[in-house]
């Protein structure tokens, strides 16, 4: 019996920890700058998270809409991130003196996806 209960805990424990996408409270998903051309996992978080506000998301349909995220930062994602930075300009934008989106993910851009990021806060 005992043989039994610990295969199941370790199976759901396995199950957990394959599947977790979201990072731990707290933690920071988008730890680097983001161009186009970029490649990698955080970039289809970023186009996840993207596409979770009708303003700022990839596309409507097709690579990079909502469920078909890539990882590949592109045309599409540079736009998005664009809408992303004028919708909170005046914590992105207007600090460092810029009035429109610049479609780069820099410092104050990835702060401000951290926070939208929070599973407590929504964007």
């Amino acid at each position: 019996m005992w043989k039994r209960m610990l295969s199941v805990i370790a199976l759901v424990a396995f199950i957990i920890t394959a599947f977790s996408v979201t990072p731990a409270f707290g933690a920071n998903l988008f730890e680097r700058n983001l161009r186009v051309g970029d490649r990698g996992s955080d970039v289809k978080a970023l186009q996840q998270l993207l596409n979770r506000d009708i303003q700022t998301r990839i596309a409507l349909s097709g690579s990079g809409s909502a469920g078909l995220e890539t990882e590949y930062f592109g045309a599409l994602t540079f736009q998005a991130v664009k809408r992303f930075q004028e919708k909170y300009a005046s914590e992105v934008l207007t600090p460092l003196g810029l009035a429109q989106g610049t479609g780069f993910v820099g410092t104050a851009t990835r702060a401000k996806l951290n926070v939208a990021s929070s599973p407590v806060v929504a964007i």
